[in-house]
């Protein structure tokens, strides 16, 4: 199956099991905390049910001029309108409350963030985030040759650019 059900970095979560850390703050639920010996090795261990590895570095991509402005462009009005539906730098989105993309550097492994680019139905079903990358290739040909992966790594590294 395709699912992917850990999506978070392994410090992420620990801090959301340990410390009181929270991905959407406008939520009143709040995870209970139940102290580090009894959470023990479950973060490394939920990694690797989900087959993922607990890799805990955050993705990066180099920074050049051109990257950048396709990825703002692809984040804008004119391209996949992200701050439509999404927190943006602390602003909120205009249509509903999707996590920050600022801060998903912090919580999300690139290699889940990618799949959810390119099906969020099928990795969260009831999901309100449409397919970016439908079939593996982008709704915008024109931006970076049509090439969805140098497109999810200029978003990427844009929303990396606005960390304070």
């Amino acid at each position: 199956m395709y699912q992917a059900r850990i999506h978070g970095r392994p410090e992420t979560l620990q801090k959301v099991l340990l410390d009181g850390g929270r991905a959407r703050p406008w939520l009143g639920p709040r995870m209970p905390q139940f102290g580090k010996d009894n959470v023990g090795f479950l973060v490394q261990g939920l990694a690797t049910l989900e087959g993922a590895l607990p890799d805990d570095g955050v993705h990066q991509v180099a920074l050049n001029a051109e990257k950048l402005a396709a990825g703002k462009h692809l984040a804008g009005k004119t391209g996949f309108a992200c701050n439509a539906c999404h927190d943006v730098g602390g602003t909120a989105g205009t249509v509903t409350r999707g996590v920050d993309l600022v801060g998903m550097h912090e919580r999300l492994r690139y290699d889940w963030y990618r799949r959810w680019l390119q099906q969020p139905q099928r990795m969260h079903p009831g999901t309100r985030m449409p397919s970016v990358f439908p079939d593996g290739g982008s709704t915008l040909p024109g931006i970076l040759d049509g090439n969805a992966d140098a497109q999810a790594e200029a978003l990427w590294r844009y929303f990396l650019t606005l960390r304070k």
